[in-house]
């Protein structure tokens, strides 16, 4: 058996719009098509479930002997990965959430709803986040405003 490692890379520079997301999820099922997958008829949640698994192979459906396409999609997975961390976590997915830097090296994180900056540098703890922040950071409050909203809500969409 012959398999022909490949990596795919996306054409996405960057995670600014829940459209971008959209975007590589029809990028992948475009480029996965154009390998020989029957995939047109697949939706994106399929294409998301092809994703997350990190890889996928594909038998080429044109050669005598049995030849396997092996398509690295870590690279989009990572999208998804980023995406669902501003979506779906606490704090750091968290419009509420500011960050600032005392000084050059260091980094601190207060919530805006409650707290101030001076508060925050006043009452950090070691892990450089307000008392609100280190309460809540990975599941969030009631005030909780997502920088996007979650994957399957956007999926439903589109």
């Amino acid at each position: 058996m012959i398999i022909n490692n490949m990596t795919y890379e996306p054409e996405l520079k960057g995670l600014k719009t829940e459209s971008d997301i959209i975007e590589l999820l029809n990028n992948v099922k475009k480029d996965l098509i154009y390998l020989g997958h029957p995939v047109s008829s697949s939706s994106l949640k399929e294409v998301l479930n092809i994703i997350e698994k990190g890889e996928y192979k594909i038998k080429d459906e044109f050669t005598l002997n049995p030849v396997y396409n092996l398509v690295d999609l870590s690279k989009a997975k990572d999208f998804i990965d980023r995406y669902k961390h501003f979506s779906e976590g606490g704090c750091q997915s968290c419009k509420n959430a500011n960050y600032f830097k005392p000084l050059s090296d260091e980094t601190r994180v207060y919530c805006s709803i409650g707290e101030k900056e001076e508060d925050a540098i006043r009452n950090t703890n070691s892990s450089s986040r307000s008392p609100k922040i280190e309460k809540y950071f990975k599941n969030g409050c009631d005030e909780r405003k997502p920088i996007f909203r979650k994957l399957e809500e956007v999926l439903k969409d589109n």
